[in-house]
């Protein structure tokens, strides 16, 4: 395997940088500061999670586990919140729309896995397909990904008036299309230039255009994978985070409940709520995967 596959394989920088996507993510619900900042967590798991699907592979992927890892959750964590809602007295589902209800949950949140789980079909099934179709679509990809990026303030406004969950689907559209973009063109030494440009580019651009709501989302994030992209060199070999790191998908399923408990007890919107929301969901996580393994079906 190439050194641009085992890149993003489990390197440790890749790995410590999920984790705080998923505190960005905590608190991007919690509304701590300017928030905005903090929805680049959810372009984070967006782009790794489509990189890592689309990686070069000896071995063709299976769909099967793909759906398991995440519509197993999406079902469980889906009556969980339904009843959390029945018992609360607040609306069971988000939208009216059976399809977008549906998709969308009884916690808006949970739109992350069905669109999760179809760019990872979709990103696998590009990688079955031949090298000729393979280039097209990468190039495609990669057209459409900056291409909805750049012009993001013009479309992404249209989105706000449609039902959730397509407005989420709508932000983490170019991410997901860049993830396999970045991970098929990574190969051998071209690994740390890569991650340069990809931390120049954004600043090229922003001083250039004026700068969307998504375009600075999008930003971040990209600086921050490819400032992980790059460390990845220089960490520590004996260092793993993989023990935290394993528990970040539970963590983004389980944090809305973990930041209505911290909001009983602390001010809601500030780093203490944010804090204690994220510590709750690592420990619960963490405890649950350790002593009761069978729980590693529903969160990861």
């Amino acid at each position: 395997m190439d050194e641009g596959a085992n890149l993003i394989k489990r390197d440790q920088s890749i790995e410590a940088l999920r984790i705080l996507a998923a505190f960005a993510i905590v608190a991007f619900h919690a509304q701590w500061g300017d928030y905005r900042w903090w929805h680049s967590g959810l372009v984070v798991f967006v782009f790794l999670a489509a990189m890592f699907a689309a990686r070069p592979r000896d071995e063709p992927r299976a769909m099967l586990p793909i759906l398991r890892r995440l519509m197993v959750p999406f079902v469980f964590w889906y009556a969980v919140y339904l009843a959390a809602n029945f018992a609360t007295g607040r609306p069971l589902l988000l939208a009216d729309n059976w399809v977008t209800a549906f998709l969308a949950g009884p916690s808006f949140h949970l739109w992350f896995l069905p669109f999760a789980a179809l760019i990872l079909v979709l990103a696998t099934q590009l990688s079955r397909v031949s090298d000729i179709l393979q280039l097209v679509s990468v190039i495609i990809c990669g057209v459409a990904g900056f291409g909805l990026l750049f012009t993001s303030a013009s479309w992404f406004p249209l989105f706000w008036d449609l039902p959730v969950p397509l407005t989420q689907w709508g932000h983490a559209i170019p991410a997901a299309l860049l993830g396999i973009f970045i991970a098929s063109i990574i190969r051998g030494g071209k690994v740390t230039l890569m991650a340069g440009l990809i931390c120049i580019w954004p600043a090229l651009i922003a001083r250039q255009f004026g700068i969307s709501s998504i375009e600075l989302a999008y930003y971040a994030g990209f600086f921050a994978i490819a400032l992980a992209m790059m460390l990845s060199r220089f960490w520590p070999r004996n260092f793993s985070v993989q023990p935290i790191a394993d528990c970040m998908f539970g963590v983004y399923l389980t944090h809305i409940i973990a930041l209505a408990v911290a909001a009983r007890f602390v001010e809601r919107g500030s780093f203490v709520q944010v804090l204690i929301a994220f510590g709750l969901s690592l420990a619960g996580v963490w405890l649950a995967r350790r002593f009761a393994p069978i729980t590693r079906a529903v969160l990861g």
